[in-house]
């Protein structure tokens, strides 16, 4: 594989010849996944914390004749939109 290398003081551009082993593929391959299922893990937290924050308040409310379901379920929608899976 050939990497292209840019000098930032003269802005002169070379090709290099990068070599890496089927070792440092798969390190790369596993700190990727890795960090994909941290992220995943994070946005999962993300979604549960929001739900309690924004969701159940509204659900007691609803419960006590505060607010309507409506409005309960629709924030439930709102907040599974937010946080979507990509994929």
């Amino acid at each position: 594989m050939q990497s292209l290398i840019i000098d930032c003081q003269t802005g002169q551009k070379s090709l290099e010849e990068v070599v890496r082993s089927a070792e440092e593929i798969a390190a790369s391959q596993e700190e990727l996944a890795l960090a994909e299922l941290e992220n995943a893990e994070t946005l999962e937290k993300q979604k549960r914390n929001t739900f309690a924050e924004e969701a159940d308040p509204l659900f007691f409310k609803a419960q006590r004749g505060e607010a309507t379901m409506d409005e309960w379920l629709a924030k439930v929608a709102e907040i599974k939109a937010r946080f979507a899976n990509p994929a």
